[in-house]
């Protein structure tokens, strides 16, 4: 059975780069998985439903989509994978200065530690007390009954955290020189090919041999900042944000 989770619009236009509800419909725009082109005409269009629904145009795509590694263009058809999620996960932490291995599963982690911190966090939740006043017992709870019960949470927990958030003495501290990979030049990838006896010729063999220079770069990049003190984390805007974004694609 699906879970159904909650998303709530975080306010002011700070958090732009952190709500996962606009971040999710200027995808939908962009890869055009609704009607709309644009994010007014799309929201216009909700609030013109009764039922306050976002209709998909192609309600068999997968909410995240599948990037080509043949000039980074995107196939909404096809469902990301796993290993280009990490991918982008650790491309993202190397550019906000983390030296450590990321993966999606961290991105849980995160949020456990964040819910656990909120004194809000029980409300929705099938807890021992809700149990007890339906007469159920902990081996009901545990077996999910309780939550059938109840349902799927109504309260969301995003702007909770956001509100919530302060730095974790014992977490991930950033460095002060974050990570910028350099793009590959065709010349530089069919020499590496050739130094280590693959076909420069064949693209399968191409793209490992990208992948491989991405690894030596990010180690080295690693090697230089390991003993650099670390930054402090900073609140930027989100035009800081796109600043930087733009400078490093150019």
């Amino acid at each position: 059975m699906n879970r159904k989770v909650l998303l709530e619009e975080l306010p002011g236009a700070s958090t732009n780069t952190i709500c996962p509800l606009r971040l999710l419909l200027v995808y939908a725009l962009r890869v055009g998985a609704v009607a709309a082109t644009s994010y007014d005409a799309l929201l216009d269009e909700v609030r013109g439903r009764r039922d306050g629904r976002l209709p998909w145009a192609h309600p068999e795509w997968p909410v995240v989509c599948f990037r080509s590694g043949n000039g980074g263009h995107l196939v909404p058809d096809v469902s990301v994978s796993i290993l280009q999620l990490n991918d982008t996960i650790r491309a993202l932490a190397g550019q906000a200065g983390i030296i450590e291995s990321l993966s999606s599963h961290d991105l849980r982690r995160g949020a456990a530690k964040d819910l656990s911190q909120l004194p809000e966090a029980k409300l929705g939740s099938a807890t021992v007390y809700v149990a007890e006043q339906l007469g159920h017992s902990e081996k009901a709870r545990a077996a999910g009954i309780t939550k059938n019960y109840i349902g799927a949470p109504t309260t969301g927990t995003w702007d909770l955290r956001v509100a919530a958030a302060k730095p974790d003495p014992f977490g991930i501290t950033p460095t002060l020189v974050p990570f910028k990979a350099t793009r590959n030049g065709p010349l530089v990838i069919a020499a590496f090919c050739e130094e280590n006896g693959m076909d420069p010729r064949d693209s399968n063999a191409r793209r490992r041999a990208g992948r491989a220079l991405r690894a030596e770069a990010r180690k080295a990049w690693e090697s230089t900042v390991k003993e650099k003190p670390v930054a402090p984390l900073q609140e930027r805007s989100a035009s800081d944000i796109n600043a930087s974004v733009v400078g490093q694609s150019e």
